[in-house]
């Protein structure tokens, strides 16, 4: 049952949060994987600061798209991994939202947050093809290889 709440907002009564974080949030040189709680899917977000986003319920959020000034969507599915080189020696933080709803219709769980120290020697780029170099939060885009 959908409605439109006082806020203007379309709620679906049967979307719940889930009630199961993703836990064992960790990182190999090459890949991000985490624990599933009991979400549909997963929102994951990175920082080189400490994350304080919260998602908004019906909100969809793509991948690659910052949510603020220094953190950024790697992730949305159903799946428990992701590809990613980072710099390494450089702390990041990452955040894993289990979620239920498909798009404006999303309940987000509060999120897992870890962070993470990617191990010397690890050569880093983007996943988009662009490299990207975070530097104490902000982010410098370098020509594309």
């Amino acid at each position: 049952m959908r409605f439109v709440n006082v806020f203007g907002e379309i709620d679906d009564l049967k979307v719940q949060p889930p009630t199961a974080q993703a836990s064992n949030i960790s990182y190999d040189g090459s890949s991000l994987s985490w624990t599933r709680g009991d979400g549909e899917y997963c929102l994951v977000v990175i920082s080189a600061k400490r994350i304080r986003f919260q998602p908004f319920k019906n909100k969809t959020y793509p991948i690659n798209s910052f949510v603020d000034k220094n953190t950024r969507v790697i992730f949305r599915g159903d799946g428990n991994s992701v590809s990613i080189n980072l710099m390494p020696g450089i702390l990041y933080f990452v955040k894993v939202f289990e979620f239920n709803g498909k798009a404006s219709t999303e309940r987000y769980d509060l999120g897992t947050d870890t962070p993470i120290i990617p191990p010397v020697g690890t050569v880093w780029q983007w996943y988009s093809g662009n490299a990207v170099l975070w530097e104490s939060g902000s982010e410098v885009e370098l020509e594309s290889a």
